[in-house]
């Protein structure tokens, strides 16, 4: 049976799960959620886990059919409110209705929170951020595939060099050929397959370079633009609890006013013991609504302040750790092009030997002065 997934595939799932795992263990509220996480970790089969999911979406169910039955039984058994009489289904679809079309046609006044300017201010800034994030993510991504096209270039260039140092090395074979003739061109050949196997080195450096930069640079950066969606999204909900609210507020007084017309008409008693139903269980409706709004608003402003130390901390790691690999990769390539300078400068006759090996010492130095001064360069900034 053949695998359906690579060890490439498993090990970026595998460390997908730990990065959500520890952000949900680092949250205050998620990890405590009714024993979800300990669950999660803890129950090894699936039948265990999907009992456990069940026991948790009854719970929840219970407990909002108990809060249900308060808002309407609230006003049953107290002796100071008479208890409407009872209405047939098509008479109560009626009134729904009724009331229903006229507060269709009063207009929303949207709740004023104070603290509308502040999360305002929040989405513009998500908004900025998501927007410079992706542009830096494209760049980044260009850079990987180049990255990439390098790789694959150098290997075709080590390639070609390796078949030109195998054809300079066979191009002297005649006995009669002077015997410092067939030297330089084995030194040659030498040489140029030298220049070959080194490019094919950097060829596979440069392919590893491209992979460390996409899993440390540009899947991390990526991650944050899809928090920032989820920071958008709780906003969103936020937005849309306001309208329901404001719905709410909005037929709350409707059944206000029309209970106000018919208040001591007479021949309107059943009709303001029916409104004053609806306007109890309107009441608790905005009630719930509002502390729900409330909830919403508040977990918003906790969370953004959360998500700013977060992404600060986690920012800088991420700019360091690239910068950090780029050093770590030029001076990889530095290193391989270094030692192939004494190969290619002994190429010569007895003269240029001996110029040729001081010229690969000299080389040598040359390439450790670089380095010191690239690294001195580093540590000024």
């Amino acid at each position: 049976m053949v695998s359906r997934f690579s060890p490439e595939l498993i090990e970026s799932r595998r460390k997908g799960l730990q990065k959500f795992v520890c952000r949900v263990a680092n949250h205050e509220e998620l990890r405590n959620v009714g024993g979800a996480l300990s669950a999660f970790l803890t129950v090894s089969d699936e039948g265990g886990f999907s009992r456990f999911k069940a026991d948790v979406v009854q719970q929840l169910g219970a407990s909002s059919n108990g809060n249900d039955e308060d808002i309407h039984t609230s006003h049953e058994g107290n002796g100071n409110l008479p208890v409407p009489p009872k209405e047939s289904k098509a008479m109560k679809w009626l009134a729904k209705a009724t009331t229903s079309v006229t507060s269709t046609m009063s207009p929303v006044t949207v709740y004023v929170s104070s603290n509308d300017t502040q999360i305002q201010e929040m989405e513009r800034y998500v908004i900025s951020l998501e927007s410079q994030l992706k542009n830096v993510v494209q760049h980044s991504s260009n850079l990987v595939k180049k990255g990439k096209e390098v790789a694959n270039g150098l290997f075709e260039f080590g390639l070609a060099f390796t078949l030109l140092g195998q054809s300079e090395t066979g191009t002297v074979t005649s006995t009669n050929a002077p015997s410092g003739a067939t030297a330089q061109s084995s030194a040659l050949g030498t040489a140029l397959t030298q220049m070959g196997h080194t490019a094919d080195t950097l060829s596979v450096l440069s392919a590893e370079q491209s992979e460390k930069e996409l899993e440390g640079f540009e899947e991390p950066l990526t991650d944050y633009i899809r928090l920032l969606t989820s920071v958008r999204n709780a906003i969103g909900v936020r937005s849309s609890k306001r309208h329901v609210l404001s719905v709410a507020i909005r037929d709350l007084g409707t059944l206000q006013g029309n209970m106000a017309k018919i208040e001591n008409v007479p021949g309107k008693e059943d009709k303001y013991l029916q409104l004053s139903t609806e306007v109890r269980a309107e009441t608790s409706a905005v009630n719930t609504h509002k502390a729900q709004y409330l909830a919403i608003e508040e977990r918003i402003i906790r969370e953004f302040g959360k998500f700013q130390k977060d992404k600060e901390k986690d920012m800088r790691k991420t700019v360091l750790d690239y910068i950090q690999m780029q050093i770590e990769y030029n001076k990889r390539m530095e290193k391989c092009w270094g030692g192939l300078l004494p190969v290619l400068e002994g190429v010569g006759g007895d003269s240029g030997g001996s110029s040729g090996g001081d010229g690969g010492g000299d080389g040598g130095d040359r390439v450790r002065n670089n380095s010191e001064v690239y690294d001195s360069d580093l540590v000024g900034v």
